[in-house]
């Protein structure tokens, strides 16, 4: 991470370091090497973006800042979700036009079970439960909306479902929503452990990964790109910058003005007891309600809940979250009231203004996508199969998004700085559609 505001709330590890399985061992890149692709990032997208090129038969090396899955994908909650954070498949189809929008409406739709695919293709073992993810409505407002939604994936052909009040009760264990819909296709696994073992399979087909091994500058010198480094040079016919909500200002211009960073804190409570088991997500369905400042929660394989919340500043920010969550989880689950919280830890989001993802050209053979949006092991895992197109040559036309040219949010730091403050804005708005709406 580049920014020290970002560096504060994200120096404490995630709880997945401490039950992910063995990282790959990597090294530190040294010397010169050539490669036809060079992918920037070792997180979901670089990893898949490698993954799919090595599987047409390219030479790729990534390089990472850190370590492998460090920053955002060993930092989420582990959600598999097959929708964008908002639009419902109009929308999709009204914004990107009847050239690609019927192609992200079938990516999205298909785009956690591919997750799930791909792990069983190459046995990673990261704790994949395909149980589903439920986004509750907290308000009849939004819950017309979860109808909507339901009947607009149904009529593409998407596995899903919605329940309305009193089912929602029984699906996801409280009584605060008012109704719900369901990716059936949706589930949840072990954040860490799923980068860890995509990096394994990228050395398994004959992948480079270098660690601790930031990209200082790109330029151009004959017929490659350059990548300089601490300690050598990686030369590559194309390029691929994977870096999403962790791009640094000085990786490329504008890129990283693009997106408006977003933080999320987490923690992780005691495992719940069998009966509180039964009653809390019995189906163990990952979860997200419709709020902007939203309520989150899902199990892992010990029957701890992974749950959060947003913070507005740092200050105390572990003891606030604590306060935070457990009042949250009593107003959903009531039935369960002592919880005891650890391993309290944040990771950012890449934003864009419209909560659509952007595929760049930034020069002849360099490429970057960004804004996962909160959806990030779905949509990077798929997104990385779409990046491994576009070096091979495809068609743009025939892309799930169109390519544009890297322009930059305008007034982009001002924003970012002022969103931290818009989280009272969406807490008054969730407020007033779950007492009037």
């Amino acid at each position: 991470m580049t920014s020290t505001i970002i560096a504060n709330f994200e120096s404490s590890p995630s709880y997945w370091y401490t039950t992910a399985t063995e990282s790959p061992q990597g090294e530190s890149f040294c010397g010169e090497i050539a490669v036809d692709v060079a992918v920037i990032g070792g997180g979901y997208s670089g990893l898949s973006t490698s993954l799919h090129l090595l599987e047409r038969g390219l030479n790729v090396a990534i390089l990472e800042a850190g370590e492998v899955g460090e920053q955002a994908s060993g930092r989420a909650n582990g959600l598999v979700i097959p929708t964008l954070k908002k639009e419902e498949p109009e929308a999709v189809l009204k914004r990107l036009g009847d050239k690609h929008g019927p192609l992200m409406c079938a990516m999205l739709k298909d785009s956690a079970s591919y997750v799930f695919e791909l792990i069983e293709k190459y046995k990673i073992d990261c704790d994949a439960e395909q149980s589903g993810w439920i986004q509750p409505a907290h308000s009849s407002h939004h819950a017309d909306i979860a109808a909507k939604r339901t009947e607009q994936w149904q009529a593409l052909g998407a596995d899903v479902t919605y329940f309305d009040r009193e089912q929602t009760a029984k699906v996801v264990g409280s009584e605060l929503y008012t109704g719900s819909w369901k990716a059936n296709t949706g589930g949840v696994l072990q954040p860490k452990s799923y980068a860890h073992g995509l990096a394994k399979v990228v050395l398994g087909l004959g992948g480079k990964i270098f660690t601790n091994s930031p990209a200082l500058e790109i330029y151009r010198q004959g017929k490659r790109w350059q990548i300089k480094t601490a300690r050598g040079t990686l030369l590559a016919d194309q390029i691929v910058i994977a870096t999403n909500a962790t791009t640094p200002k000085s990786l490329w211009k504008d890129l990283s003005k693009t997106i408006i960073p977003a933080k999320f804190f987490q923690l992780v409570t005691q495992p719940l007891t069998e009966a509180q088991r039964e009653i809390v997500l019995p189906g163990r369905e990952g979860m997200s309600d419709m709020q902007n400042d939203l309520y989150f929660a899902r199990f892992d394989r010990f029957n701890r809940l992974i749950t959060g919340g947003a913070l507005i500043h740092e200050k105390n920010w572990e003891t606030r979250l604590d306060a935070l969550v457990l009042k949250r989880l009593q107003k959903i689950f009531p039935s369960v009231q002592d919880y005891t919280f650890s391993n309290h830890w944040s990771g950012t989001v890449g934003m864009t203004m419209d909560y659509f993802p952007r595929i760049f050209s930034l020069a002849p053979g360099v490429w970057s996508w960004m804004g996962c949006n909160g959806r990030g092991i779905a949509l990077a895992t798929n997104m990385g199969r779409v990046m491994a197109d576009l070096i091979e040559g495809k068609d743009a036309n025939e892309l799930p998004l169109p390519v544009e040219q890297v322009k930059g949010i305008p007034c982009n730091d001002l924003l970012t700085a002022l969103s931290l403050y818009s989280l009272l804005y969406y807490r008054a708005e969730d407020y007033y559609y779950r007492e009037f709406g």
